[in-house]
């Protein structure tokens, strides 16, 4: 089969559309292109390297009558489970994804007392954060880093340097005295950074609709999952000395 020539300009575009269909392993055409070039067109939107072999079901749509094995890489997989995926006969659907940085984006922990320069400190940033924000962002979720540390002033540049194209788009909530959440919802661990950033974030986007459901917490500090959860926002805990495994954690969120 021919396909036809696309421009890097219409990568976003299929990328959230391979992202909205994937999961449920339809395979869509109209584009006139194969299922394995949406694939690559999603990993080159991500800016991500294919990581993770994946087995699909025989396909029932016009172009493809056989069982195909390909490649997709595994932290865009991530969170194309997050969107839309159905688990344990729950249906995931987040749009909002509030990462912790000491520990976490990054593997050290600086007290909120680094005396580096920003450069060094993006260093300690994680592969799998590298990858998984990509991910993230071609999937047009939100995102918010939220932290104990009042240097959030390094925590953006960090975040300028690894992630150029959308890094105005990611809020920082630390602890720096630049915001205060005064709503009547929870305080308690990360709670009250998350809402604080929902707000900014519904200031900006009007047509986003974020909820409790619909927001994911990542942090190394099990305390502030707990809370989390009992809050009724779901949570994942990265094991620092694991954190490959945030992927298998994402797979049994309900």
């Amino acid at each position: 089969m021919a396909t036809a020539k696309i421009s890097e300009d219409d990568m976003p575009a299929l990328a959230s559309e391979a992202v909205d269909h994937l999961v449920r392993r339809e395979f869509f055409f109209n584009h006139n292109i194969t299922f394995q070039d949406i694939i690559v067109l999603l990993v080159k939107a991500s800016g991500v390297a294919i990581a993770f072999s994946c087995h699909v079901p025989r396909a029932r749509y016009r172009y493809s009558s056989t069982l195909l094995n390909f490649q997709i890489t595994y932290y865009a997989l991530a969170v194309i489970l997050l969107t839309t995926t159905t688990n344990k006969n729950n249906t995931v659907k987040i749009n909002f994804i509030a990462i912790d940085f000491d520990q976490t984006i990054i593997n050290i922990h600086t007290g909120g007392k680094w005396t580096g320069n920003g450069t060094d400190l993006a260093q300690h940033v994680r592969p799998i954060f590298k990858h998984f924000i990509n991910a993230a962002s071609a999937a047009d979720m939100k995102l918010a880093v939220v932290t104990f540390s009042p240097q959030v002033g390094y925590v953006s540049e960090v975040m300028k340097m690894h992630f150029p194209r959308f890094a105005d788009t990611i809020v920082i909530r630390g602890r720096d005295g630049s915001w205060k959440y005064q709503g009547a919802g929870s305080h308690s661990g990360k709670q009250g950074h998350m809402a604080s950033a929902v707000e900014e974030l519904g200031a900006r986007y009007a047509d986003v609709d974020i909820t409790k459901k619909t927001t994911l917490l990542i942090d190394d500090d099990a305390q502030n999952c707990r809370i989390a959860l009992l809050d009724g926002v779901r949570a994942v805990w990265l094991n620092p000395m694991k954190p490959d495994r945030l992927f298998k954690n994402v797979m049994n969120l309900s």
